[in-house]
């Protein structure tokens, strides 16, 4: 029986501490949340930031102050101040003459023996031995260029020869063999190469009085011996002068020469 009693009442006694440790857990808990609740509320809230806007204007800028006006220059006494030479009235601006060097004509007339003169003139500080001031200042050598030589005269140019017919040149030669033979030596080619007849032509130019200026050779007769012949001979020919307008004026014409060999 005290068995029992002793089982029961050791059973029953473990479930009393495990409650009170619960109670105590939901007090504590309930103090806890009342004291943030309490906290919360006792919070104050913070006023909200408010921003500065500061505009800055810049403010006009007061007038400078006037210029101290200028000092006045100093008078200078009428006795101190340099005359003034009044300037001509020209449109364009004169070149400064040259200034001459400045000479003491006191101490040269020291050093210049013999400068005392009767009456009182060696005494004088510009007294000069036999002459004037003017003859102890150094003389200026100007040179002239050399005049320049005028242009010779253009000669005048000859007018263009005019050409003529070859009769009427002819008509007028007075010197000259007309007729002009091949040399020996051109003959037997002739022959060797069975050509009988040969023909060449030579321009000719004459001046104003009749003389030959030039020969050209126009038409070659095959023979250089024979055609070097032919412009010889022509230089020597003479013509009285070709009249144009009542003038000697120069001609050309083409004179045509024929050789047959028989």
């Amino acid at each position: 029986m005290f068995e029992n009693y002793v089982g029961s009442k050791s059973s029953s006694r473990p479930g009393r501490p495990r409650m009170l440790v619960g109670v105590s857990v939901a007090v504590h808990l309930v103090a806890v949340l009342a004291l943030l609740i309490h906290g919360m509320w006792g919070i104050e809230r913070l006023p909200k930031p408010q921003r500065a806007l500061s505009v800055a204007v810049a403010a006009a800028l007061p007038p400078p102050p006037p210029a101290p006006a200028p000092a006045a220059a100093p008078e200078t006494p009428p006795a101190a101040a340099k005359a003034r030479v009044r300037p001509k009235h020209t449109t364009q601006p004169v070149d400064a003459p040259l200034e001459e060097p400045e000479i003491e004509l006191s101490a040269i007339a020291e050093e210049v023996p013999g400068s005392a003169q009767p009456g009182g003139a060696a005494d004088h500080p510009f007294a000069v031995p036999g002459g004037s001031v003017d003859s102890l200042l150094p003389a200026l050598s100007v040179r002239v260029p050399p005049p320049v030589p005028p242009t010779p005269p253009v000669p005048p140019v000859p007018p263009a020869p005019r050409v003529v017919d070859t009769g009427a040149v002819e008509a007028r030669r007075i010197a000259g063999e007309a007729h002009i033979h091949p040399d020996h030596a051109t003959k037997l080619a002739m022959a060797r190469d069975g050509r009988a007849r040969v023909r060449a032509q030579v321009e000719m130019c004459l001046s104003a009085q009749g003389a030959v200026t030039r020969t050209r050779l126009v038409h070659s007769s095959g023979y250089d011996a024979y055609d070097a012949a032919i412009q010889a001979r022509m230089r020597s020919w003479r013509y009285r002068p070709y009249v144009v307008g009542g003038e000697p004026a120069p001609v050309c014409t083409r004179v045509t020469f024929v050789y047959e060999q028989r």
